[in-house]
């Protein structure tokens, strides 16, 4: 049964549909066109870097023993950083999150080959997340020290597992696209009939929880009005860049402090053109 929460003090938009076509693969990488601002250094560096230098001296879980000499953390991270960009793409598909990612035909008629060639899929761009509260175990290691999170905002648009298939197998599992609506600490209120005098009903987001909604009130796609808050390491990623063609593609509109942290990632990686091709190519 849908739960009758909403967020308090914010409109909690209603729901559709959206899923992961393919798995998540890479986006193509003109490192050597592609100018690298000192942001998207530092981006790098602490969010995927750091992260794989840690993960190679200290283990998955950051109870590796022995040293590695540095010389070969070195080529190790040359050989698997460097050249890899940040960021991941995937296929959407629905009006979930209409009118912000729309599937719909845009144009009333096809006047280029453009809009003749145009699908009903959009490719989306991610950036991975990382939340204070879903520290790796690595950073332990190091006090802490070089965690810099990345966290999901209210007002995001986000990709995440859904619930019930977060169990089972990778191929398995269903990938949703979601706005963030409340996050821990927040408080939803219950919405209930006019006609009852029931008391209203209060629930506040426990630790390393988020209630995700969609943006389109005319469908009536699953979210956590259905299935409840969902876990934050569920998250695959904030949705960051949406294209549809090479002349119809642009950022998502996500939190101002995420777009702005986001900027020069997105300025470094993503090329609509390319990616406009991708699109095609997957149809």
């Amino acid at each position: 049964a849908a739960s009758p929460f909403h967020a308090r003090g914010r409109v909690a938009k209603t729901a559709g549909l959206g899923r992961m076509s393919v798995p998540l693969r890479r986006l193509r990488y003109a490192s050597s066109t592609r100018a690298w601002s000192l942001r998207y250094i530092f981006e790098k560096a602490t969010q995927q870097t750091i992260p794989f230098g840690l993960r190679e001296a200290f283990g998955e879980d950051g109870k590796k023993e022995g040293d590695i000499p540095a010389m070969e953390l070195m080529r190790r991270i040359n050989e698997h950083v460097l050249d890899q960009p940040m960021c991941s793409q995937m296929l959407f598909r629905g009006e979930a999150m209409a009118p912000e990612l729309s599937c719909a035909p845009r144009f009333a008629k096809a006047t280029s080959d453009e809009t003749k060639n145009q699908t009903n899929l959009t490719m989306l761009i991610l950036r991975p997340l990382r939340h204070a509260g879903t520290m790796p175990g690595t950073y332990a290691r190091v006090g802490g020290r070089w965690f810099f999170p990345r966290p999901a905002r209210v007002g995001d648009v986000v990709a995440f597992i859904h619930p019930d298939t977060v169990a089972k197998s990778e191929h398995e599992q269903v990938v949703l696209i979601r706005r963030v609506a409340a996050l821990a600490g927040d408080l939803l209120e219950s919405v209930l009939p006019e006609n009852e005098n029931t008391e209203t009903k209060t629930f506040q987001l426990p630790k390393n929880k988020a209630w995700v909604v969609a943006d389109n009130p005319a469908t009536d796609a699953p979210d956590s009005r259905n299935f409840g808050p969902i876990a934050i390491d569920t998250i695959v990623g904030r949705v960051v860049y949406h294209v549809r063609s090479s002349i119809d593609h642009g950022p998502v509109g996500n939190n101002p402090l995420s777009v702005d942290e986001d900027a020069a990632v997105v300025a470094a990686e993503v090329d609509a053109n390319v990616i406009a091709h991708d699109l095609k190519e997957s149809c």
